[in-house]
């Protein structure tokens, strides 16, 4: 004859059961989510790169002395990082740059200052990530 004794410690095969069956929908449900939101973290990734192509590129151009900064025109370069290619392009002195909210130039402001604007621009190809622009002033002696 078996004696069963109820008072063991432990879980059944059921419960057993019913709590992986929970897991799996908990972690399908979040397999899903993780999925979905892929696509925008490396688009936050590619955006993040191209702000600091960007600050890096405007900080070379606040180093220069003034007379060594292009008083007009544009100047355009190239980065490639992570199977990602970057145009990294600066205005000098733009006068209608819609793309980053520049209608008008500063650069004739004053004649006692030497002026510089300078707009950088980068894009992976597709999309416009990020515009930055800066005034650079020297006033002369």
């Amino acid at each position: 004859m078996i004696i069963i004794n109820r008072n063991q410690n432990g879980f059944t095969f059921i419960e057993l059961m019913i709590s992986v069956l929970i897991f799996g929908i908990v972690a399908s449900g979040m397999t899903g989510s993780l999925i979905q939101n892929r696509p925008l973290n490396e688009f936050s990734a590619v955006k993040a790169n191209g702000s600091l192509f960007a600050q890096e590129r405007l900080e070379h151009y606040r180093s220069l002395d003034i007379a060594s900064i292009p008083s007009t025109g544009s100047a355009t370069t190239s980065v490639t990082q992570d199977g990602t290619t970057y145009t990294i392009k600066a205005s000098f002195c733009p006068t209608n740059l819609n793309k980053c909210s520049i209608t008008t130039s500063p650069c004739t402001l004053s004649n006692n200052a030497r002026l510089r604007q300078v707009a950088i621009e980068v894009n992976d190809g597709s999309k416009n990530l990020v515009c930055i622009s800066t005034i650079i002033f020297d006033y002369a002696n």
